[in-house]
C-alpha cells in the first residue's frame, strides 16, 4: 500500500466531517426513537419475535443512512482508475458556463488487488469552450481518509489537466496549493520511493 504524505490541515477539515457525520446519525436516531415508541404500542401486542426484530431495523437504518459505518472503516489508499461508467451526461461542447455536472462511477485498482467503487464529479473546467475532463481511464488517483473525494496525481504528461480538492471537490489547476473554495491544502502526495515508475 502506499504511504500517502497528507498535510495535518486536510486531515482536521477531515475529522470535521466525520463530526458531521455523526451528528446527522444522532439525529436520524432520535426520529428512529420517535417512530419505534409511535409503533409499540401497535406492535405488543404481536409476538416478542417480530416487536425485536422491527425495533432492530428500525434503528439499524439512520447507521446507513449517515454514512457512519462506512466513514469508520475507511482508509487511505492509493491506485489507477480502471474504468468509468457515466451516470448523467453534459454537453461536450457548451456555449457557456452553466452545463450541468457530470456524475460518474470510477473503479479503482489499488496495488494490493483491491477494488473500489467511487462517485466521481466532473463539474467542467472550460477552456475554449470544451470540458476538460478531470478524470481518465488510467489515472493514478488518491483517496484521503474520511473524505468524500478522490483527486488525480499528476505527472508532467497530465499537468495541463485540473485535480480534485479532497474536502470540497473543487478543481483547480495542477500546481495549485491551496483550493480556493475551502483554503484546504492540495499538497498531498504518495511517497516518492514507494511510487512505480
Amino acid at each position: 500500500m502506499k504511504k500517502l504524505i497528507v498535510p495535518a490541515s486536510v486531515r482536521k477539515k477531515a475529522v470535521k466531517k466525520v463530526y458531521g457525520h455523526l451528528l446527522k446519525l444522532a439525529f436520524y436516531l432520535l426520529l428512529a426513537y420517535i417512530a419505534a415508541e409511535y409503533m409499540y404500542e401497535g406492535l405488543k401486542t404481536t409476538n416478542f419475535g417480530n416487536l425485536s426484530s422491527t425495533v432492530f431495523v428500525i434503528f439499524l437504518i439512520p447507521f446507513w443512512a449517515s454514512g457512519v459505518p462506512f466513514k469508520l472503516i475507511d482508509c487511505d489508499w492509493y491506485g489507477e482508475i480502471i474504468k468509468i461508467e457515466l451516470e448523467n451526461s453534459a454537453p461536450e461542447k457548451i456555449d457557456n458556463h452553466s452545463a450541468p455536472p457530470v456524475t460518474q462511477k470510477a473503479l479503482v485498482k489499488c496495488d494490493n488487488g483491491k477494488l473500489y467503487e467511487v462517485d466521481i464529479y466532473d463539474e467542467g473546467e472550460y477552456f475554449f469552450g470544451e470540458r476538460e475532463k478531470v478524470y481518465q481511464v488510467g489515472d493514478k488517483v488518491l483517496h484521503v481518509r474520511w473524505t468524500d473525494y478522490i483527486t488525480p496525481v499528476r505527472t508532467k504528461a497530465s499537468a495541463h489537466r485540473p485535480v480534485a480538492c479532497v474536502i470540497c471537490g473543487s478543481k483547480s489547476p495542477f500546481g495549485t496549493k491551496e483550493c480556493r473554495f475551502c483554503n484546504s491544502s492540495m499538497e498531498i502526495t504518495v511517497r516518492k520511493d514507494e511510487v512505480k515508475k
